[in-house]
């Protein structure tokens, strides 16, 4: 899922934009989730509450807070998302870049153009690969890959096991199993209800994997052999009978 904003007070504008993104998602098999603000004001105050985009398409000229005000106060607090200017005003462009801005989308702009830099965008978010991001109450959180150890299946919830802490939400193991399989970093479904980060393998026996924290994971019975010669595969040893 890539989570995206679009602020701009011209409600035309956003509203094309959003058409636009839906269908050259549909066109690349990529789920969005779009939220459109008209003002810098609106857009700063939700991700200061705490809700992240990993693209922004920012207007320039608006009403009570323009985009490069908006900028500084959002990269206060992400540093991460992907910023695209939309504007008819060049001129701009040397303050721009301090805040960082990916692409420029200069007014107006062809369908050509946008779904270049959309495509632009999907590539960089796929080259980073180091956020997990999901949602509670349409609210959107990320946590680095690498921190987490684990997911764990607890009824209609998934426990987050990481470094920072355990965080839940509402999904099924089997979606978060099937979003995570073009993910540089391998997480193995060991039991139904747990699927562990291999790097934060500690050790393994039969029937049990010991992760980094200490915690003691079941492995099913289907999945035993199958885990340990996945394990020893990875530390270079060949699986012993």
């Amino acid at each position: 899922m890539v989570s995206i904003a679009i602020c701009d007070d011209d409600i035309h504008v956003s509203e094309d934009i959003y058409q636009q993104i839906k269908k050259f998602a549909k066109k690349a098999s990529v789920s969005v989730e779009i939220e459109i603000f008209g003002d810098g004001r609106d857009i700063v105050a939700d991700i200061v509450y705490g809700n992240r985009y990993d693209v922004i398409f920012m207007d320039i000229a608006m009403r009570h807070m323009d985009g490069l005000v908006a900028a500084q106060q959002i990269r206060k607090v992400d540093k991460e998302a992907l910023l695209i200017y939309v504007t008819s005003y060049s001129q701009y462009a040397i303050e721009a870049y301090a805040v960082q801005p990916f692409q420029f989308l200069v007014k107006p702009y062809s369908a050509e153009t946008l779904e270049q830099y959309f495509l632009d965008t999907l590539k960089k978010i796929l080259e980073k690969d180091i956020y997990f991001r999901y949602f509670v109450n349409k609210k959107g959180y990320k946590l680095p890959m690498q921190d987490i150890l684990y997911f764990e299946s607890r009824g209609r919830e998934v426990h987050i096991a990481s470094k920072s802490g355990t965080y839940r939400f509402n999904t099924k193991l089997k979606n978060i199993e099937r979003t995570l399989l073009d993910s540089k970093i391998e997480f193995w479904r060991i039991h139904q209800s747990y699927l562990v980060n291999r790097k934060h393998m500690y050790n393994i026996s039969y029937n049990e994997v010991e992760m980094s924290d200490g915690a003691v994971l079941p492995i099913s019975e289907g999945r035993r052999k199958m885990i340990r010669g996945k394990y020893f595969d990875y530390l270079g040893e060949g699986i012993i009978e």
